[in-house]
């Protein structure tokens, strides 16, 4: 193992208008120190973005550290600031931050009185045909001469240029009936009174902890249904674990591949970064929710599977019918023909049971398992 050369001590160096000096016993080296910075703010933006890399990158961090430790500032006047200093510090942050966020506040609810529906609708038609009008442009040369679809027969190529050429008319059309309402779609407002340059931070920050919790899921998941699988004998069970198990190996390997994105990389109408933006639903690619085209199109698809579901639902049971006495005597009888209407019924019905009924009557019920009292069903009491 190589001996380290202790650096002497009253060496000053510097990188980028900073000076810098050795500690007393210190044996990393100047290039080393800068690699050392280096790598710490190259770790510090990594897990800021993937903070499940954290614990893997601590040692790198550890190593990082302890170089950085043997340094310390060479300038005549610096000094390092006392705790109440970072204290105000981060409390004028903090009163900067106020300041902006209220700031913003007041330009959202002064520019909502000027919020117009339609330029904000007309603005989302207008990207919605300008992404077709790239879709059309990337497909074309695949179904003209020596593209990818060469083989196919000439009626199908024209039939797939024919389409391509119309939805291309079709976006070109709408784009040149809206954009003078549209303008700069950079200035159009939504209902809030936020321009898109508003929303995208926002969108960020929520697809970064969406995909911060769906990764951290993901990897807990993924060797638990590997161990499942290991674990059990069924055939169909381990088929459908394996599908599980590939489906969540993509998504993480989606989500683990995604690069450190800016605010301007994100849409300003949904949580998704703009180049996962496209028109074929993929693994990677989704049209925007928010565009109406497609928006009209998801709600048709979701009304038709709703109408099948409820043609192919059983339809509900009848209610069951209202139990009913056997017979009735009704109230206001004599008490000779009470009695023998009572004596000829227990012929009828040896073992019914007689209940107080309604507005005084009798009523003769089937008498319940088990000697059960079900007045509180017929809404009298048994006598």
């Amino acid at each position: 193992m190589a001996t380290r050369t202790r650096v002497s001590a009253g060496e000053v160096h510097e990188h980028e208008g900073l000076l810098w000096k050795p500690l007393p016993g210190a044996t990393s080296t100047f290039e080393e120190l800068i690699a050392a910075r280096v790598r710490m703010m190259e770790i510090f933006k990594e897990t800021n973005w993937s903070p499940w890399l954290k614990e893997e990158r601590q040692p790198d961090l550890d190593a990082a550290m302890a170089i950085f430790d043997e340094w310390t500032r060479a300038e005549p006047d610096f000094r390092q600031m006392t705790d109440a200093e970072v204290d105000q510090w981060m409390a004028d942050m903090d009163a900067e931050f106020d300041a902006r966020r209220a700031a913003d506040e007041t330009r959202f609810a002064e520019a909502r009185e000027h919020y117009d529906p339609e330029r904000e609708a007309a603005r989302l038609a207008v990207l919605e045909q300008e992404q077709r009008l790239r879709r059309a442009a990337a497909e074309r040369p695949d179904y003209e001469p020596g593209g990818r679809y060469a083989g196919w027969s000439e009626r199908s190529l024209a039939e797939h240029l024919a389409e391509i050429d119309r939805m291309a008319a079709h976006a070109n059309e709408v784009i040149a009936r809206l954009s003078p309402l549209v303008g700069d779609p950079e200035e159009v407002i939504d209902a809030r009174g936020m321009k898109p340059r508003d929303r995208r931070p926002l969108n960020l920050a929520g697809y970064s902890a969406h995909r911060h919790c769906s990764v951290i899921e993901l990897r807990e998941n993924v060797p638990e249904l590997k161990d499942r699988i290991r674990a059990s004998q069924d055939r169909e069970e381990k088929s459908k674990l394996r599908m599980e198990l590939q489906r969540a190996e993509s998504r993480l390997r989606r989500f683990m591949e995604v690069p450190q994105l800016k605010a301007d990389e994100m849409c300003a109408d949904c949580e998704q970064p703009l180049y996962q933006h496209g028109w074929v639903l993929s693994d990677n690619q989704y049209p925007c929710p928010a565009w109406p085209e497609h928006r009209a199109h998801m709600e048709r698809v979701r009304a038709m599977l709703v109408s099948m579901f409820a043609r192919h639902q059983l339809p509900e049971p009848p209610p069951a019918p209202k139990p009913q006495p056997l017979a009735v005597v009704p109230s206001g009888l004599p008490i000779a023909e009470a009695i023998a209407r009572l004596q000829d019924l227990q012929q009828q019905f040896p073992d019914a049971e007689v209940k107080r009924g309604r507005a005084g009557r009798f009523e003769i019920w089937p008498a319940r398992p088990g000697g059960v009292d079900d007045s509180a069903d017929s809404g009298g009491s048994r006598t």
